[in-house]
């Protein structure tokens, strides 16, 4: 899971999180097997190997280290830690691929405390097929092109009419 928030002086800090130590490890070291580069996102990978890797074979690709140096790397269980390593008003969060395995219950508690650490505006990035599954009252479905995401309405709006959430800033 990576979590955007503001960083001290310019630019930006990402909060990656996993519960798998092995998951963080590799993210800690910056090495990754060439087959862990999605194909749906095959456009982006020279633009992003270009500025991002500072070694890449057939078989590996290696993350330029100032890059990791901005990435602060958590283990947590969203099912049960506290969120507290994470800070509050958050850019963008990507959390993907881990409400499927929750109970209609747990995912509503999960998105609960995630939708908490996002400030108003910014956005929630899930798999397609967790979607549906979320229903928060402070968390709106969005469309841009083919990419579904959920924005934090800004709960000082709520009761007004007329009155749309703050756009996501960052989210391009």
């Amino acid at each position: 899971h990576a979590h955007f928030g503001e960083g001290e002086g310019p630019g930006f800090t990402v909060h990656a999180s996993d519960i798998n130590d092995e998951a963080l490890g590799r993210l800690r070291d910056g090495i990754y097997p060439r087959t862990a580069l999605r194909r749906d996102g095959d456009e982006f990978h020279e633009s992003l190997l270009k500025r991002h890797v500072v070694h890449s074979d057939e078989r590996s690709v290696t993350i330029d280290p100032a890059l990791l140096a901005r990435i602060s790397v958590h283990h947590l269980n969203f099912f049960l830690d506290p969120l507290d390593a994470i800070p509050d008003g958050l850019d963008l969060v990507f959390f993907r691929n881990t409400l499927l395995y929750a109970s209609m219950e747990k995912r509503d508690l999960i998105v609960a405390r995630i939708a908490e650490k996002i400030r108003p505006g910014g956005a929630l990035f899930l798999a397609t097929s967790e979607l549906p599954f979320v229903h928060h009252r402070d968390l709106r479905l969005e469309e841009i092109g083919r990419a579904y995401f959920m924005t934090r309405s800004d709960p000082s709006f709520a009761g007004r009419s007329g009155e749309e959430p703050i756009a996501p800033r960052n989210a391009s």
